[in-house]
C-alpha cells in the first residue's frame, strides 16, 4: 500500500494507526490519500481517465470527508481532514476506526461485494421503477428521484456490510471510538435541510429533498445496525447520540422508515432474497411519503 500525506497531516500518526489493522488484508496495490485541503485531489484526479474525473470530482468536496473508489485496477482511498473529522488527527483509536472502514470497502468490492449488491437492485429493478412512476410527477422528475432513492438505499447497505465486516475482524474497538466522536455532539448529526419535507418534494428542489431526507436516515442505519447489540460501554453511549439524532428527523420520513430498520436487524443477511425485501421496502417507503 501506497500512502500519501498532504498539507499539515502528520504522516506518522496514520502510520501508527494502520499498524493496528493487522487483521485486514490491504491491497499492495492500494493508494491511501490522507489530505487536509480539496485542492491536493487534483493530484489524485490527473492520471484519471476523461470519463472518470467528474465523478471523482463530485466525491471529492469539502462535504465528503473520505471514500473508497476503484477504476481500471487503481484503488484509491480519500481521506479529507476536516472541521467534522478534525478528532481522527489526535484520537488514534478513531483514525483507526475510519481507516478500517474505508479499506474495508475496497477489501469486499474485490471480493465481488458491490457486484453482487448491484445484481440483487437489478433483480428488483422493474417492480420498484412501475411502483414509482406510478405517482404523477414529470417524467424526468421521476427519474431523477428513483436514481437518488437507489443510489442512497445501495450506499447505506454497502456500509452495514462494511461495518459488520469490520467488527467481524475484531475491529469494532477502533470504529465505535471514530462514530462515538463523529456524533459526539448534536451538530454533527446528518441534519435533513428540509423540515417541511412534503412541500420540498413538490418543488424543483424535489430530488433533492429526497435524498438529502434518506440520506439523514440511512447514513445511521449502518452505525445503529451492527452496534446495537454490541457489548462495550461506549456503544450504548453511541445509541444513545442516534437516537438523539433520529428525534430530530422529519417526523413523517422517521416513522416510515423504522421499518427499514427492523427488516436489517432482523433479517440481515447476503442472501439477494434480503437484499431485494429492503430495497423494495425502501421504495416502498418513500412511495408513501410522496402520495
Amino acid at each position: 500500500m501506497k500512502l500519501i500525506c498532504r498539507g499539515k497531516v502528520n504522516e506518522k500518526h496514520f502510520i501508527k494507526a494502520l499498524s493496528m489493522l493487522s487483521a485486514l488484508e490491504i491491497p499492495k496495490e492500494l493508494e491511501l490519500y490522507i489530505i487536509d485541503d480539496p485542492k491536493y485531489c487534483k493530484e489524485v484526479i490527473r492520471p484519471l481517465p476523461p470519463s472518470q474525473k467528474p465523478i471523482f470530482r463530485s466525491f471529492c468536496n469539502r462535504e465528503r470527508t473520505s471514500f473508497s473508489y476503484s477504476w481500471g485496477g487503481r484503488e484509491i482511498v480519500l481521506i479529507q481532514i476536516a472541521p467534522q473529522n478534525a478528532f481522527i488527527t489526535k484520537n488514534l483509536g478513531a483514525a483507526a476506526g475510519l481507516l478500517a472502514h474505508e479499506l474495508t470497502h475496497t477489501i469486499l468490492r474485490r471480493k465481488g461485494l458491490d457486484r453482487h449488491l448491484a445484481g440483487c437492485y437489478e433483480a428488483s429493478y422493474y417492480s420498484n421503477f412501475k411502483l414509482l412512476h406510478r405517482l404523477k410527477l414529470p417524467r424526468e422528475r421521476l427519474d431523477e428521484l428513483f436514481n437518488a432513492v437507489g443510489a442512497e438505499a445501495l450506499l447505506a447497505l454497502k456500509d452495514v456490510y462494511v461495518n459488520s465486516e469490520v467488527l467481524s475482524m475484531g475491529l469494532g474497538d477502533y470504529l465505535l471510538e471514530y462514530y462515538y466522536h463523529r456524533l459526539e455532539t448534536l451538530r454533527y448529526c446528518p441534519m435533513p435541510p428540509f423540515k417541511d419535507l412534503r412541500r420540498a418534494l413538490k418543488s424543483d428542489a424535489a430530488s433533492a429533498a429526497l435524498r438529502d431526507a434518506l440520506r439523514f436516515q440511512l447514513t445511521l442505519l449502518p452505525i445503529y445496525a451492527p452496534f446495537k447489540a454490541y457489548r462495550h460501554k461506549k456503544a450504548k453511549l453511541l445509541m444513545r447520540q442516534v437516537k438523539k439524532c433520529y428525534e430530530q428527523s422529519v417526523e413523517d420520513i422517521s416513522s416510515e422508515f423504522g421499518d427499514v430498520q427492523k427488516l436489517v436487524l432482523k433479517e440481515f443477511s447476503p442472501s439477494c432474497t434480503f437484499h431485494r425485501k429492503y430495497f423494495s421496502l425502501v421504495f416502498l417507503k418513500t412511495f408513501r411519503l410522496l402520495i
